[in-house]
């Protein structure tokens, strides 16, 4: 009985050395399409070397293309605060609140606010008309050009100011409510408000 028993433990020993030689080949695969695959992401990752002719071509390109910017302000990056403060500083206003209610519980409204305990800049666009809400850089720099485009000054008409803002934002002289809050940068405020 013994000699069974012995030959049952070698039979088992075997069995389980050849299983995990089968399974060790199995990853042997794996580890060699993992090594592979990051290999493939060294290279990529590498930087590209340019002749320095080239470079000198690239570096005179782009100082080109910057000194062809023009100061219309119809694609403004404002991708970050500094920008927007910049920006906003070019304005004659610090604060500029749009609310325009239509029928049918549809309005539009926009903020562009310079804080003044930071010097911060908000923006927000919320158009239930064309189903557009922004926030931060996306708002801003759709509402700078426009705010931007505006003359309203403290001894504008109300009606012009209004006409002004409909006409300067794309907006229907339809509305059932106008509110137009301006802070300029004196820290004179000016409130309009009409209703249809």
């Amino acid at each position: 009985m013994e000699v069974w028993t012995m030959k049952k433990m070698y039979t088992l020993a075997a069995l389980t050395a050849i299983s995990l030689t089968v399974a060790g080949c199995g990853n042997a695969e794996e580890d060699q399409a993992v090594e592979s695959q990051a290999q493939n992401q060294e290279i990529e990752n590498k930087p590209v070397e340019i002749p320095e002719q080239n470079q000198e071509a690239e570096n005179k390109s782009v100082n080109s293309s910057e000194s062809n910017v023009n100061d219309s302000n119809q694609n403004i990056d404002a991708s970050s605060q500094e920008n927007m403060r910049k920006k906003i500083n070019e304005l004659n206003y610090t604060d500029f609140e749009l609310k325009v209610e239509y029928n049918e519980q549809k309005e539009y409204e926009v903020e562009l606010e310079q804080h003044k305990h930071d010097q911060s800049v908000t923006a927000e666009i919320e158009d239930s008309l064309n189903g557009v809400n922004k926030r931060g850089v996306d708002a801003f720099n759709d509402i700078y050009p426009k705010v931007k485009q505006l003359t309203i000054n403290q001894q504008t008409s109300k009606n012009d100011a209004i006409k002004e803002v409909l006409n300067v934002f794309g907006l229907s002289p339809d509305y059932a409510e106008f509110e137009l809050d301006l802070t300029f940068k004196d820290g004179t405020k000016i409130e309009l408000e009409d209703k249809k």
